[in-house]
């Protein structure tokens, strides 16, 4: 992994994080959005980038291509659910918040 792809999924990451930000604020007033339970953050694998929201996985990136899917279950993406590409730089992590 280079470390202009570390920092571009760190990017997608954290637009991902902000998008989400008013709708929680809004609904959970006496949660903290940033604590540890909904955080982002990614585990690279052998094929696929594990895209995560606290101790829960949410997608799977393939490293090779960058194609975004959905999950099945942890550790098993969903190829009939593409959100987007990871390594395209039109892409924006706030489409992933649903």
């Amino acid at each position: 992994m280079t470390r202009e792809q570390e920092n571009r999924i760190n990017e997608v990451l954290r637009q991902w994080h902000e998008a989400g930000r008013a709708h929680f604020t809004s609904s959970f007033q006496a949660l903290a959005y940033d604590s540890e339970h909904y955080s982002k953050h990614y585990h690279v694998g052998g094929k696929y980038i594990r895209l995560d929201v606290g101790g829960s996985g949410a997608f799977m990136a393939e490293i090779e291509t960058g194609i975004i899917y959905g999950i099945k279950g942890y550790g098993v993406p969903d190829k009939k659910k593409v959100v987007g590409n990871l390594w395209d730089m039109s892409f924006n992590g706030a489409d992933l918040f649903r």
